[in-house]
């Protein structure tokens, strides 16, 4: 399977003179630094579908730049706090919580013949 990221067609430019996308901020979470073309996608079907790829099998070819394995998270969303963590910050009923130690939890004896 092939599951490219953004490519520059119609449908990218469009969203990006509407407004949708802010370039700069995806740009600055790509390795690549560009979007992707149609035939950055072509080469990689013509890849799984020729003599080349016969002992690939069960995988998925991610043509994106770089994207999926970047930091790329935090560019395109702002941190925010669930609502319960809120909610506890705001009653003061957030505590926190012991660790927990490994060594002093017992063993049922069941278990220590394995």
């Amino acid at each position: 399977a092939v599951a490219p990221g953004m490519i520059e067609t119609e449908m990218l430019r469009k969203a990006i003179e509407d407004g949708h996308m802010d370039v700069e901020a995806y740009m600055g979470h790509l390795p690549m630094r560009r979007f992707g073309q149609p035939r950055d996608v072509a080469e990689a079907v013509l890849f799984l579908a020729s003599d080349r790829s016969s002992y690939v099998t069960g995988q998925v070819i991610v043509p994106d730049g770089g994207w999926t394995a970047g930091s790329h998270g935090a560019a395109t969303r702002k941190p925010r706090r669930s609502r319960a963590k809120r909610l506890h910050a705001e009653l003061g009923t957030l505590r926190p919580v012991p660790a927990y130690d490994a060594r002093a939890a017992q063993v049922r004896p069941e278990f220590t013949s394995l």
